[in-house]
C-alpha cells in the first residue's frame, strides 16, 4: 500500500520516506545480515534455521555461529580424515598454528551444558609445550600472559570451574575466543581439544 498526496491535476504525489536514525540504520541492517545468512545457510543445508551444523559434502561441512564469540556468522569446515586427506586427524592437529579456527565436539564434560555432540568452531590459542596457569581472580594465563577470565556461573546459573594448570601435552590443544562470555579451554568442562574431538579446521567464513 502507498501513501501520498493529490496534486492539483489529481495525480497522487507520494509523501517522501521518513528519516531513519543512523543507529537505527545500522542495527536493522545488522539483523537482515544475520538473516540472510541463516537462511541462506538453511537453503543450502536443506534443513530448519536452527539447525547449527549441517553436512554438506563427505569432506566438507557448513557450520553456522549462533553466539556473538566470534564476528563470522558462519565457517566453511574441512573434516578430519575425509576423503582427499591424507593426513590424520592427530597429524592435522599437530599441524595447527596460533589463531587458526578449529571444529570440535564439545564433548561429555560439558554435558550439563550442550549435548556432548554439538560442534563449537574456536581458534587456537595454546599449543603443546605452553604452560597454562589460573590465578586466584580466575584469570586464566599461558605462558605468563593473561587470556581470558572464568566465570563463576554460566547465564543459565550453573556453576563453571576453570581448566586446571599445567603444560599442555603433544596431543592437544587450547581453544579460544576473546568474548569475555566465551565458553571454550578457560574452563575444565571443554578443556584442552585432542584430535578424538576434532572435526576439523575452518577454510573460510562469512
Amino acid at each position: 500500500m502507498s501513501c501520498g498526496k493529490f496534486s492539483k491535476g489529481g495525480r497522487l504525489t507520494p509523501l517522501p520516506e521518513p528519516a531513519m536514525d543512523s543507529t537505527v540504520k545500522s542495527a536493522v541492517s545488522a539483523r537482515v545480515r544475520v538473516l540472510r545468512t541463516a537462511l541462506v545457510a538453511a537453503l543450502v543445508l536443506a534443513w530448519p534455521i536452527r539447525a547449527v551444523v549441517g553436512e554438506v559434502s563427505e569432506r566438507y561441512m557448513l557450520a553456522l555461529n549462533l553466539t556473538e564469540s566470534l564476528p563470522e556468522r558462519a565457517f566453511w569446515i574441512e573434516r578430519v580424515g575425509a576423503a582427499g586427506e591424507a593426513r590424520t586427524p592427530r597429524e592435522v592437529l599437530d599441524g595447527l598454528s596460533y589463531g587458526d579456527r578449529i571444529a570440535f565436539l564439545v564433548g561429555e564434560g560439558a554435558r550439563e551444558h550442550y549435548r556432548p555432540e554439538t560442534v563449537f568452531v574456536k581458534k587456537v590459542k595454546g599449543l603443546p609445550g605452553q604452560t597454562v596457569t589460573v590465578n586466584e581472580d580466575r584469570i586464566v594465563h599461558i605462558d605468563g600472559q593473561p587470556v581470558a577470565k572464568a566465570r563463576e556461573q554460566s547465564r543459565s546459573g550453573l556453576p563453571l570451574q576453570p581448566i586446571e594448570g599445567g603444560v599442555i601435552p603433544e596431543g592437544k590443544v587450547f581453544v579460544w575466543t576473546p568474548h569475555e562470555d566465551s565458553y571454550d579451554s578457560r574452563y575444565a568442562d571443554i578443556g584442552l581439544v585432542d584430535s578424538a574431538r576434532l572435526i576439523g579446521t575452518a577454510r573460510f567464513s562469512f
